[in-house]
C-alpha cells in the first residue's frame, strides 16, 4: 500500500477535504464542469489513502457512472470511523445520475427558454448532491468547514476565469437567441 504522507505508518485521509463555499463556488462558476475535477480529487485521494487499484482520472472521465461506488467508500469509512453522520448517500447518487441523465436527453432538443431554467434546476440538483457528499466526507475528516482547502488555487481560479467567460457567452448567446424573430 503506498503512503503519500510525512508521518511514516500514517494513513492519509481517505477523501479530499474542500470547503463547501469554495466547492459551491467552483461548481456554480464552472456551470457543473468542476464536478469532473472533483471527483478526480475524491478517487486520487481515495487510491493513496487505500492503496486499491483505481484509475482515478478513468473514473472522473466518466465520474457519474462511479457516483454510487464513491458514495458508498464514503458511507463505509464513516460507518468504521465508529461516527454517525446522516446525509443519504443513496438517495443523493440517484439524483445526481437522474439529473445527469436529464441533462443529456434535453442535449438534442431546440433551444428553448424552459431548457435554461430545468439546466438551472439540474444544476442546483447535482449541487445540492455533490455539497452534501462533500459535507460526509469534511465531517469524516474532522473539518466540517473545510478550512485546510478554503482558498483557490492559481489552477482554480483559471478556471473560475473561463467558467465566468462561459456564463458570459451563455447569457449573451441566450438573449439573442430569445431576441431573434422567428419566420
Amino acid at each position: 500500500m503506498a503512503q503519500d504522507t510525512a508521518l511514516a505508518g500514517v494513513r492519509p485521509a481517505e477523501f479530499h477535504v474542500i470547503s463547501i463555499k469554495k466547492f459551491i463556488f467552483m461548481y456554480a462558476i464552472t456551470m457543473g464542469w468542476y464536478l469532473i475535477i472533483w471527483f478526480y480529487l475524491q478517487w486520487r485521494q481515495y487510491k493513496r489513502s487505500t492503496g486499491d487499484n483505481v484509475w482515478p482520472a478513468f473514473r472522473s472521465a466518466i465520474g457519474l457512472l462511479y457516483v454510487f461506488s464513491l458514495f458508498s467508500k464514503v458511507q463505509c469509512a464513516l460507518v468504521e470511523s465508529g461516527r454517525d453522520y446522516e446525509w443519504f448517500p443513496t438517495a443523493r447518487a440517484i439524483v445526481l445520475f437522474t439529473a445527469w441523465i436529464v441533462s443529456n436527453a434535453t442535449l438534442l432538443m431546440e433551444p428553448e427558454p424552459f431548457l435554461f431554467v430545468l439546466h438551472a434546476g439540474v444544476l442546483a440538483l447535482c449541487c445540492w448532491g455533490l455539497a452534501g457528499a462533500q459535507k460526509a466526507i469534511n465531517f469524516l475528516h474532522n473539518d466540517l468547514q473545510g478550512k485546510q482547502n478554503q482558498a483557490l488555487s492559481l489552477g482554480e481560479s483559471v478556471c473560475a476565469v473561463g467558467g465566468g467567460v462561459m456564463w458570459v457567452l451563455l447569457i449573451v448567446t441566450s438573449s439573442l437567441v430569445m431576441d431573434m424573430p422567428i419566420e
